[in-house]
C-alpha cells in the first residue's frame, strides 16, 4: 500500500508538471499567434522584378528602382500567417534559440531601415503598422523568452522537488521494509504467543483434569480412611474383647493357681496324715508284735482295731485315687497356663502391631493431607498468577514465567502422586 501511494504521488506531480508546462506553452502560442495576426505581412509580386535577399535565414525584398512606388503592387500574404499559425505547435522554446530570434527581430529591425532609406516610401499608416507589428512581435518574443527562462527554472526547481521527493520515497521505502521487517517480528511474536498460550490452556485443561483426577482421588482416600477407621474401631472393639478375655483368662489361671495352692497344701496334709498314719500302723504293728502276748485278752480290742485298719486302707485308696485325679488335673492346668499365656503373647503381639500400623496410618494420612494443602496453595497462587499476567501484559516475557509455574505444578502434582502410589503407604493388615 505505501508504494502504490509513492507511485501515485509521482504520476501526479509528473502529471501537474506536464499540464503546467503545456498551459505556458499554450498561452506563448495564442499571445504569438494574437501578434502575428495583429501584424499583417507585406510581399511583392514576382512581376515587379524585386531582388531577393536573404539575411539570417529572412527572406528580403528589395525594388531595383528608387523612383517605383513599391506600395501599389505589393498585397497581403496570407500564406506566410497560415505557415505560421502551422508551426507555433513545432517553435522550440529553448533559450539559444530565444536569443537568435531577438537578434534575428534585431537584425529584421536594421534591415527596416535600411530598407526605408532604398526603398520608396510607402504610406504613413503602414509605416506605423509594421513598425507597431514589429515592437508587439519583439515584445512577444522577449516576453516568450522571460516565459520560457521561468518556465526552466520551474522545471529545475520541480527536477529538484522530484529528486528529494525521490530520496524521501527511498526513505519511506526503507521505513516500510522495517515497519514491515517489524510487523513480520510481530507476528511472529503473536503467533510464538499464540502457541504459548495454547500449550498453556492445554496444560491448564490437563491440570484441571488432574485435579478432578486428584479430588476424586482424595473424595476416594477419604473413603478409605472412613473404612479405615471403621477397621480401626472394629480392630479396638476386638482389643477391648481379646484384653477382657486376656482379664478373664488371668483371673482363671490365677483361680486355679490358687486351687493348685489349696490342693498342694491338702496333698502336703494327706502326706502328713499318710505319714502320721504310717508311723501309727508301725507303732500299732509293733504293738501287734509286742501284745501277740495278750492275743486272747484283747482279742476284742484286735477286732476293732482290724475294723479301724481296713477303714484306713479304704480311705487309703480313696486318697490315692484322689491325688492320681489331682495330679491329671494339675497337668490340664499346667498345659492349659502354657496355652494361655502363649496366647496372651501373640495377642499382645498383635496389639503391638496394630497401634504400630495405626501410627503409620495415621503419620501417612497427615502427610496426605499436609500435601493436598499444598496443592491446594499451589493451585490458588497458579490462578492468582494467571489473572494478574493475563490484567498486565499479553507481550511480555511473564507469560515464559506462567509456563515454568505451570510445569512446576505438575512436578508437585506428580509428587503428590508417587507419594499417594500404593508403595508410599503402609501394607493393609
Amino acid at each position: 500500500m505505501p508504494q502504490s501511494s509513492c507511485a501515485a504521488s509521482k504520476t501526479q506531480i509528473k502529471n501537474t508538471n506536464q499540464k503546467k508546462v503545456n498551459k505556458l506553452t499554450q498561452n506563448v502560442d495564442k499571445k504569438l499567434s494574437n501578434n502575428i495576426n495583429q501584424r499583417v505581412p507585406i510581399t511583392p509580386s514576382k512581376k515587379q522584378g524585386l531582388i531577393n535577399y536573404r539575411i539570417n535565414g529572412k527572406q528580403i525584398f528589395k525594388c531595383p528602382n528608387k523612383n517605383e512606388k513599391i506600395h501599389d503592387n505589393l498585397k497581403p500574404c496570407s500564406t506566410f500567417s497560415s505557415a505560421c499559425r502551422k508551426s507555433q505547435s513545432l517553435v522550440n522554446l529553448s533559450p539559444q534559440k530565444i536569443d537568435q530570434r531577438s537578434e534575428d527581430a534585431t537584425s529584421l529591425m536594421e534591415i527596416d531601415q535600411l530598407m526605408d532609406k532604398k526603398i520608396v516610401k510607402i504610406n504613413d499608416d503602414k509605416n506605423a503598422a509594421g513598425i507597431v507589428s514589429h515592437a508587439l512581435v519583439v515584445n512577444a518574443w522577449r516576453r516568450r523568452r522571460q516565459e520560457a527562462v521561468e518556465l526552466n527554472n520551474t522545471i529545475v526547481k520541480l527536477s529538484q522537488q522530484v529528486d528529494h521527493l525521490q530520496l524521501q520515497i527511498i526513505v519511506l521505502r526503507r521505513l516500510l521494509e522495517n515497519e514491515n521487517n517489524r510487523i513480520g517480528k510481530i507476528n511472529f511474536d503473536v503467533h510464538h504467543t499464540k502457541q504459548q498460550l495454547e500449550l498453556i490452556t492445554k496444560e491448564k485443561d490437563i491440570v484441571i483434569q488432574e485435579k478432578k483426577k486428584l479430588e476424586n482421588d482424595i473424595d476416594n482416600l477419604h473413603k478409605q480412611y472412613h473404612e479405615k477407621d471403621v477397621y480401626m474401631e472394629n480392630l479396638k472393639n476386638e482389643l477391648f474383647t481379646v484384653k477382657s478375655q486376656l482379664d478373664d483368662v488371668d483371673n482363671q489361671v490365677t483361680k486355679e493357681r490358687e486351687k493348685l495352692h489349696k490342693l498342694q497344701d491338702d496333698k502336703k496334709n494327706l502326706l502328713e496324715k499318710i505319714a502320721t498314719s504310717e508311723l501309727l500302723s508301725k507303732e500299732y504293728e509293733e504293738k501287734i508284735e509286742g501284745l501277740n502276748k495278750i492275743i486272747d485278752e484283747m482279742k476284742e480290742k484286735l477286732d476293732n482295731q482290724m475294723k479301724i485298719i481296713d477303714n484306713n486302707q479304704d480311705e487309703k485308696q480313696k486318697l490315692s485315687r484322689e491325688l492320681k485325679v489331682l495330679q491329671i488335673d494339675k497337668t490340664k492346668l499346667e498345659n492349659d497356663f502354657s496355652t494361655s499365656e502363649k496366647i496372651g503373647k501373640a495377642l499382645s503381639l498383635r496389639a503391638d502391631n496394630l497401634e504400630v500400623q495405626l501410627a503409620d496410618r495415621e503419620a501417612a494420612l497427615r502427610r496426605i493431607e499436609t500435601a493436598f494443602n499444598l496443592q491446594l496453595i499451589e493451585i490458588n497462587d497458579f490462578r492468582e498468577r494467571l489473572s494478574r499476567q493475563s490484567q498486565e501484559s499479553r507481550w511480555s516475557s511473564k507469560v515464559l514465567q506462567i509456563a515454568g509455574s505451570v510445569v512446576w505444578a505438575p512436578r508437585a502434582i506428580f509428587r503428590t502422586l508417587s507419594f499417594l502410589s500404593p508403595g508410599g503407604l503402609s501394607p493393609n493388615p
